[in-house]
């Protein structure tokens, strides 16, 4: 099933709340499955899969505001990156709705600071490379 999030197809209607993080970029630049692009992301693999923010959520759902969303395969992404990729090098994850190329982004990410300070709770516990919700 697809679903559109601001207009990007993502693999599902609405991202369930994550409860841990994998990895996160920012700021990124990323390359959606649907060919679309955008610079300045905040990029999180978490527990539920891979979640791209272009902007900071407000509200009750953030989750809901997503970019995109979309559960990793983690088989398919191991298979090229074994470990967490190194900082600063452009990469590619896959997902259920395809391959996600992410290039961390030189800078601070001073100028979107609403994004930058923006920390979700979600973000409080860590867990391995390759680990997902099941």
């Amino acid at each position: 099933m697809t679903a559109q999030l601001d207009g990007i197809e993502s693999a599902q209607p609405t991202a369930p709340v994550p409860s841990a993080i994998v990895a996160q970029w920012f700021p990124a630049f990323v390359a959606l499955p649907s060919g679309v692009t955008q610079a300045n992301t905040r990029v999180f693999i978490t527990d539920v899969g891979l979640m791209i923010f272009d902007r900071r959520p407000d509200g009750d759902d953030p989750v809901s505001q997503a970019l995109f969303w979309s559960p990793m395969d983690w088989p398919a992404t191991q298979q090229a990156y074994p470990s967490q990729p190194q900082p600063r090098i452009s990469f590619r994850v896959e997902t259920e709705a395809g391959s996600v190329g992410i290039t961390p982004q030189t800078g601070c990410g001073c100028h979107l600071r609403n994004l930058k300070n923006w920390v979700p709770s979600w973000t409080a516990r860590s867990i391995p490379w390759g680990t997902d919700a099941s």
